[in-house]
């Protein structure tokens, strides 16, 4: 009888409460259900615990931070261009339109009559402009034009930046991805990257110090 009173303290919270209400009829799911409300309460109480304590001002710590590397990113202009905002979403709309379903490879091996238009170049993306941009400038969307672009160099930018966002979904083109990969990197680089190309000014600065002083002394 010792042995077994022992061996009923070893048993933990959770298990005496199953047992207590499979010794009862209850069943399973309902001692399931009281061992997860348990734990919740559990949780509930830790995180008030680290609201009040180091816990909170961690999470503070790290938003403020955040926001802090938010405002040293570079935009370059984008937050405010509602003709590039315009752009992204126009291109979104239209970066597949009018596709085949077939691959841009497979397109140019067969001979297609839109590679040989396209000279073997994002054929289906190309495809996809010329569908796109044919209606939008047809005389039945003039007044829709006034209204997006209000001269021809708005026209026109709006017109250089799509082309070259649906050109960049040809993923089967390496020469485009690595430089549009290329370019992601120089624009967005991350905390390790931007801290090398820092320590890579900051040598050279130092080396063009070091030749002007020596030219200067002879």
């Amino acid at each position: 009888q010792p042995q077994e009173e022992e061996e009923e303290e070893d048993m933990g919270e959770d298990d005496m409460g199953a047992s207590t209400a499979v010794a009862a009829g209850v069943g399973t799911t309902e001692a399931f259900r009281e061992r997860q409300q348990r734990r919740r309460r559990q949780q509930r109480d830790n995180n008030n615990a680290d609201a009040n304590g180091n816990g909170y001002n961690t999470k503070t710590n790290k938003q403020q931070q955040r926001k802090k590397n938010m405002k040293k990113r570079k935009l370059y202009g984008l937050r405010n261009d509602t003709l590039t905002h315009l752009a992204f979403v126009f291109s979104a709309l239209i970066h597949d339109a009018d596709h085949t379903g077939i691959t841009n490879r497979r397109l140019v091996d067969e001979a297609d009559e839109l590679a040989l238009l396209y000279n073997d170049q994002s054929v289906a993306e190309q495809r996809s402009l010329a569908v796109a941009f044919s209606p939008l400038l047809s005389p039945d969307f003039d007044r829709l034009r006034d209204v997006m672009f209000a001269s021809r160099e708005d026209y026109q930018r709006f017109r250089k930046v799509v082309i070259d966002l649906v050109l960049t979904t040809d993923i089967a083109s390496p020469e485009r991805t690595q430089i549009v990969k290329s370019k992601w990197k120089e624009a967005f680089p991350t905390a390790a990257q931007a801290a090398r190309a820092e320590q890579r000014e900051e040598q050279r600065r130092r080396s063009s110090m070091a030749a002007s002083s020596a030219i200067h002394h002879r």
